[in-house]
């Protein structure tokens, strides 16, 4: 499997343009969450959301449904949005803010007792994340996610006007990205890359207070999903993954309510 990650798409022009658009923090982060989340976090135990499952249903076809208008009934592309839907099944996120102090953010997702984290960019980039999995004679085997995910990551988008005008400037691209004439390597990063991290990183204008930060882990091998659980939140069905990670990558920086 091609690591996309390893491929210099900065080469090329158009995708240097395309990458440009989504842009990195300057060095932290913040993660707003329930003080029993705060606590496996700063413990080096995360959860990630699969992307289908976060709370917003919605945000994922908010870009989606750019992309068909945009496309038209008679592209010869309209089964693109069907096909990023269900490569989208097969990514998970960490949901952050560049904001450390988020009256939206605290009363949302830390309403006390909870807490804010704060995270270094680039400290907890994929190869220092691991699935820690239990074996039959009771120890664990580590499944580290440089072996098992591509990942991606950018500030979340609000402006309907930009998300169209990057919406329109992928479907100008299509036509030479998709042609059999382009590289494999090229056209595998545009598909399994390129055209998933709009579509993570749209979200409706409603949401600008949060300014968000998004990371991103899509399956290299689609349909593994042995390291997924299903569980509830807020009396809503998820699905996630279980993250290890060293304690060193995030810290506690405030607390909200009770934490005796």
């Amino acid at each position: 499997m091609v690591n996309v990650t390893a491929i210099d798409f900065t080469r090329d022009d158009d995708l240097r343009r395309l990458h440009s658009y989504f842009q990195k923090p300057p060095g932290l982060a913040y993660h707003y969450t329930s003080k029993q989340a705060a606590q496996n976090i700063d413990s080096g135990q995360l959860r990630l959301t699969r992307a289908d499952y976060l709370a917003d249903r919605e945000e994922i076809e908010h870009g989606l449904s750019i992309l068909s208008d945009t496309l038209g009934p008679d592209s010869p592309y309209m089964t693109l949005p069907d096909a990023i839907r269900e490569r989208l099944s097969n990514c998970y996120v960490l949901s952050l803010s560049e904001d450390s102090d988020n009256a939206h953010l605290t009363n949302e997702y830390a309403n006390p007792p909870g807490g804010i984290l704060e995270f270094e960019y680039p400290m907890f980039h994929a190869h220092g994340f691991w699935h820690s999995v239990p074996e039959e004679d009771g120890s664990y085997r580590l499944h580290y996610f440089q072996d098992l995910y591509d990942q991606f990551d950018g500030f979340v988008i609000y402006d309907d006007d930009l998300k169209l005008e990057i919406i329109e400037f992928i479907v100008q691209l299509l036509p030479r990205m998709l042609d059999p004439a382009t590289s494999a390597i090229e056209r595998f990063g545009f598909v399994v890359h390129d055209l998933i991290v709009p579509f993570l990183l749209f979200k409706n204008s409603k949401f600008m207070d949060e300014a968000e930060y998004r990371i991103a882990f899509v399956r290299k091998a689609e349909g593994d999903n042995k390291y997924e659980s299903c569980g509830l939140v807020r009396g809503n069905p998820i699905r996630h993954i279980a993250v290890r990670m060293p304690s060193s990558v995030a810290s506690i920086v405030a607390r909200t309510g009770d934490w005796t």
